[in-house]
């Protein structure tokens, strides 16, 4: 008797290796979609961290420089005074040191005033070779000291900074100055500028540099009658030489800049 023969059935091996290759393709391919996805996923958060500090510590600029001012009643005499405004280019733009009132306490019994000097300075930053951190030092009071001797506190506010200039525009000679201090020049000893032009140049880790421009007008550009604390020791706060009416309605007058923020094209 004969054996019945039945039509072959499954897959020879040359099939299933054609669609083993098929598969490992279509999931290499679903992989590096997915990959891809994710890099740009995180590409895209850390650029909006680092805008978000960007506009942290540009808004933190313009409120000093906003709340910027100087008294009348500093003593000539006295080398080191408690109010000023220092502006001079530096290795990465331009360096700041002036008083304020930007100063918020946070203890009611701290020796603080609401008037301080602040400092921003640049260092090196260790994460991007050739750029900077942009620093900001605030000091708890005035005194007449050198600002680094006074008790403070010290903040990293943008890194990446490739420059940051600023101009200041004196309107009685109607002309953008590259520099202003206080210190130094008579005509402008009891003198803020009218505005400020700020132009900020950060790398955003992509060999492009991203430029932001803003610009801040300081609320009270001539000296005002508030004579600071005469006592380092026992006295932090400032008082005018009027009544304390007068401060608080000093006080009001510091409101916040106008702001323009503006991100230009990438280099």
């Amino acid at each position: 008797m004969k054996r019945r023969v039945f039509g072959q059935s499954g897959f020879s091996l040359l099939e299933v290796l054609a669609a083993f290759t098929i598969l490992t393709m279509m999931v290499a391919v679903v992989y590096g979609i997915l990959f891809v996805s994710r890099q740009t996923q995180r590409a895209h958060e850390k650029k909006l961290e680092q805008f978000t500090l960007i506009r942290g510590g540009l808004e933190k600029l313009e409120r000093d420089l906003s709340m910027a001012y100087l008294s009348l009643g500093e003593d000539q005499l006295i080398p080191e005074r408690r109010t000023y405004f220092k502006a001079r280019p530096d290795a990465g733009g331009t360096s700041l040191a002036f008083s304020t009132f930007s100063h918020v306490r946070t203890s009611k019994n701290a020796k603080e005033a609401d008037n301080c000097i602040v400092e921003y300075t640049y260092m090196d930053d260790p994460m991007r070779p050739g750029s900077f951190v942009l620093r900001r030092r605030e000091t708890n009071r005035l005194e007449h000291k050198v600002a680094q001797e006074i008790p403070g506190r010290t903040l990293g506010l943008i890194p990446g900074v490739s420059m940051l200039t600023m101009e200041f525009y004196d309107q009685k000679n109607d002309q953008w100055l590259d520099e202003w201090d206080t210190t130094v020049d008579e005509g402008r000893m009891n003198k803020l500028p009218n505005q400020i032009k700020i132009h900020l140049v950060v790398d955003n880790g992509t060999d492009h540099m991203v430029h932001f421009h803003t610009m801040v007008f300081p609320k009270l550009t001539d000296a005002i009658n508030l004579v600071p604390a005469g006592s380092t020791s026992g006295s932090f706060m400032s008082g005018s030489s009027g009544s304390g009416s007068k401060n608080s309605s000093t006080r009001s007058n510091t409101s916040k800049s106008s702001r323009v923020l503006t991100p230009s094209g990438k280099k």
